[in-house]
């Protein structure tokens, strides 16, 4: 119980690309805290829990991501699925 520290969390971080208004951006962090409350709280009935979200915007200056094979994998995939 609580008195031996059966304490629960979900912590979820959301990294947006920039470019989003802070309009758009409260609007996903209420969205997508909703949904992950929906689908959470059947499950934690009476159990001490705590849901939490932050939504950050990732800094182009500062982000790396030069090396990834992904697009071409998506790619090849789409042109592999079409060929059916």
């Amino acid at each position: 119980g609580p008195e031996g520290g059966d304490y629960h969390f979900c912590d979820m971080v959301l990294r947006l690309g920039e470019g989003r208004d802070a309009e758009t951006r409260s609007m996903i962090a209420d969205r997508l805290y909703a949904a992950a409350e929906a689908a959470l709280r059947p499950g934690v009935g009476e159990r001490p829990f705590i849901l939490s979200l932050e939504v950050q915007e990732i800094s182009s200056a500062f982000s790396r991501k030069s090396w990834s094979t992904i697009h071409a994998a998506l790619k090849a995939k789409g042109q592999g699925e079409a060929a059916r």
